[in-house]
């Protein structure tokens, strides 16, 4: 029986094929497309390599690869997938370039669309600080001395080296509660002028092996006391 659907002539035809190979990111495969990393120490490097498959019968260029964080690192040797070929996208976080629980995303922008590959995990840090290692102390009266103290909770055994003050008005004191449990206490004496400050006090992590050193800040400003000569 013939068919009563209309023919596309042969130049309409071709000229389909064309807008069909001119979707080049419909085309593209991630392998996976989402990747979960689980529980992980935060000073363990992670990294995966995906998949990008050209299925099409045209070569695909990747115009932009970005991604939505600065602690995701993302390199695609090869911007041109040939034709029933595929790339290699590798991605990697560097130790302690997250903490807590992520979603990063990775975007491969082509012929104007864009395709999303998904990471998650849970970076596990070393040190908790309670109540957080960037605090902002807010207004001080100049010339009174503030104590700001700081709980350090560790996932496992941990010893720490001295505090090491960044300034010549910072001094800081740890004292140990366990194996696992620490209290950091800093203190300042704010300068006399209006002036915002910042201070910041590192603690060396001697095992154990492979962690940074602890960093913690304090900022806020200095308001000279009401009646105080200048």
């Amino acid at each position: 029986m013939a068919s009563n659907m209309p023919r596309l002539p042969p130049i309409l035809f071709r000229f389909a094929l064309l807008l069909l190979s001119a979707l080049p990111l419909r085309a593209l495969e991630l392998l996976p497309p989402s990747v979960s990393l689980g529980r992980f120490p935060a000073n363990q490097a992670q990294e995966r390599v995906i998949a990008l498959r050209n299925p099409s019968e045209a070569s695909v260029a990747v115009d932009a690869l970005r991604t939505s964080c600065g602690c995701l690192e993302a390199d695609l040797p090869s911007r041109e997938i040939p034709a029933h070929g595929q790339a290699s996208l590798t991605v990697r976080i560097p130790p302690e370039g997250v903490s807590g629980p992520f979603t990063h995303l990775v975007f491969l922008e082509t012929g104007g669309e864009v395709r999303t590959f998904r990471l998650t995990g849970e970076a596990v840090p070393l040190v908790a600080v309670t109540p957080q290692r960037i605090l902002s102390v807010g207004t001080l009266p100049a010339g009174q001395p503030c104590r700001r103290d700081f709980l350090l909770s560790t996932s496992e055994p941990t010893e720490f080296g001295e505090p090491e003050p960044h300034g010549g008005c910072v001094a800081a004191r740890l004292e140990r509660q366990s194996d696992t449990r620490w209290t950091l206490s800093v203190t300042f004496t704010p300068g006399r002028e209006t002036a915002l400050f910042r201070h910041r006090v590192t603690l060396p992590v001697l095992s154990p092996a492979g962690w940074q050193p602890v960093e913690i800040v304090l900022h806020g400003r200095t308001q000279p006391q009401a009646g105080a000569e200048p």
